[in-house]
């Protein structure tokens, strides 16, 4: 049950929620004032990733979390490895957490392309695993955190209420006319991809070569019709239906 001390919006079931922020960090203790700022500023609340793990599968805790508490993250990557070579590398453990955050939340919001749900703060001296190259961070120098606030609040509140925003829209039932018509195209799409042995398959060209008639809302319809058939997936970052086997 929602508190009044954090922001809420209204999740799937109708019911209030506190909106709720993953925090990814390392060894440095600075996670505790991006905590604090978040949680006493902004209102909105956290889970610590080592913080509020103890004892059992690591992995699993995290999963709950990402999976079941929480509606995006910030991770806070600060030079806590030195190499030989003298760079200073954010610790495995954040790196991890957040690449598995990245990949989860990617698909949640698969429908917003423009929409960051994993904020990355990063200490300018910190070096950059060449796969997070590309990366839009908010870069601060030493001793000087309190300078990414206004960045932060941005990113948190433009993902805050873009999912308040969501879910506030009421879902559209499919109308009972069109049901023929749905399991029809559903067999059309079905048909295409299993005499090409594929599973899956981008809007663009479902559109292109099954039928001119579809169109990304149709698509969608189909997907809420047969939620145990299809399912909605990315394909080198462009929006893609799944049939699941």
């Amino acid at each position: 049950m929602a508190t009044k001390e954090f922001k809420t919006y209204i999740n799937d079931e109708g019911m209030e929620e506190e909106f709720c922020v993953f925090l990814i960090h390392g060894h440095s203790d600075k996670w505790q004032e991006v905590s604090r700022y978040i949680q006493e500023t902004l209102k909105f609340k956290t889970i610590v990733s080592v913080e509020e793990f103890t004892g059992g599968s690591i992995l699993q805790k995290i999963k709950n979390a990402v999976w079941f508490q929480c509606d995006c993250a910030v991770a806070l990557l600060t030079p806590d490895d030195e190499l030989n070579n003298g760079m200073l590398n954010a610790r495995p453990n954040a790196i991890f957490e957040l690449g598995y955050c990245m990949g989860f939340w990617d698909y949640h919001y698969w429908d917003d392309e423009k929409l960051e749900p994993v904020i990355i703060i990063k200490e300018k001296r910190v070096q950059i695993n060449s796969d997070l190259n590309g990366m839009e961070f908010i870069e601060f120098e030493k001793g000087k955190m309190t300078m990414i606030w206004p960045r932060l609040k941005q990113g948190l509140e433009r993902i805050y209420n873009s999912l308040k925003a969501k879910k506030s829209k009421p879902k559209q039932a499919i109308p009972a006319k069109v049901n023929t018509e749905l399991k029809k195209d559903f067999q059309i799409i079905k048909t295409y991809l299993n005499t090409r042995g594929w599973h899956n398959i981008t809007f663009e060209k479902l559109i292109e070569n099954v039928h001119s008639k579809f169109d990304e809302g149709y698509i969608l319809q189909l997907i809420e019709a047969y939620p145990t058939k299809l399912t909605r997936t990315k394909l080198n970052g462009k929006k893609g239906v799944k049939l699941v086997k």
